[in-house]
């Protein structure tokens, strides 16, 4: 059966699934003004075109997302800047390298990016959408910092031995999590598993920072939705730095205490047999 791009059907696809807290693609669209000028108007616009024939005054999630080059398709990722949440705001911290030098030194990701440029030139001037694109990475390097200065600050409780509990006295993450530590820190297994102060509270907070939290400011900028970077996602970041570096504080003051009252550790700081 010869595939038809029809907005009718395509557009009810999206919602199941590109929708909630980590993803709130729907979300950021709605409240953006594509997708507003679509929710006041859309109702009116012909669903039955083909993409290729539609022409409608505001982008969709599939004009935007299904175009490629002058054709539209199913094959989504060909414009994707890849590991958007994972790499360039928790991989590139062991590499000291930000956002923006990532995607600028990249010709791969470099040329998706012209791709996303043809898409918005559509509507709107080469030097808008490619300064627009560039502020995105700028930010995106701005919230690089806040991620790389917490998990600084929590390395450097696990080199002084103060990180509670401390990881040899926790019991191990199930397969496949196989990384060692410290690169461990705030990982990512912490979405979908947790025993017996692993991971602990500081390092939960790094992993909604850097896995939702920095990830959504980037892609509330990249939906273009006013609402969706400052407010909801860069305020709950800036929340968790915050927390991160009071929660660091304390468990040092802890340290200090309990070594002019020569505590002994606790049986749930003692290594598990």
């Amino acid at each position: 059966m010869p595939l038809r791009h029809q907005n009718q059907e395509s557009r009810r696809r999206a919602k199941p699934c590109h929708n909630g807290q980590d993803h709130p693609d729907i979300e950021y669209y709605r409240d953006s003004k594509h997708g507003s000028i679509y929710f006041i108007e859309g109702h009116g616009w012909d669903w039955n075109k083909q993409l290729k024939d539609a022409n409608y005054i505001s982008s969709t999630c599939q004009s935007s997302h299904m175009y490629y080059k002058g054709q539209y398709s199913h094959n989504m990722v060909r414009k994707a800047i890849m590991g958007e949440g994972n790499v360039l705001f928790y991989d590139n911290i062991f590499k000291g390298v930000k956002p923006s030098d990532y995607i600028n030194n990249s010709k791969e990701l470099m040329s998706r990016r012209e791709a996303w440029i043809e898409v918005c030139e559509q509507c709107h001037s080469t030097r808008f959408s490619r300064d627009y694109l560039d502020s995105m990475d700028k930010a995106s390097d701005s919230i690089f910092q806040y991620v790389s200065d917490s998990y600084a600050t929590i390395k450097s409780l696990y080199d002084d031995g103060v990180l509670y509990p401390m990881p040899k006295n926790r019991p191990k993450a199930p397969v496949p999590v196989a990384k060692k530590y410290p690169d461990l820190l705030g990982g990512f297994y912490g979405e979908f598993w947790a025993k017996d102060g692993k991971p602990s509270k500081i390092e939960k907070d790094f992993l909604y920072m850097w896995e939702n939290d920095a990830f959504l400011v980037r892609k509330g900028l990249a939906h273009m939705n006013p609402n969706g970077f400052p407010d909801i996602s860069w305020s709950n970041l800036l929340k968790k730095y915050v927390d991160i570096q009071s929660e660091a504080n304390t468990l040092r003051r802890l340290a200090v205490l309990e070594k002019k009252a020569k505590v002994r550790p606790s049986r749930a700081q003692k290594k598990s047999k």
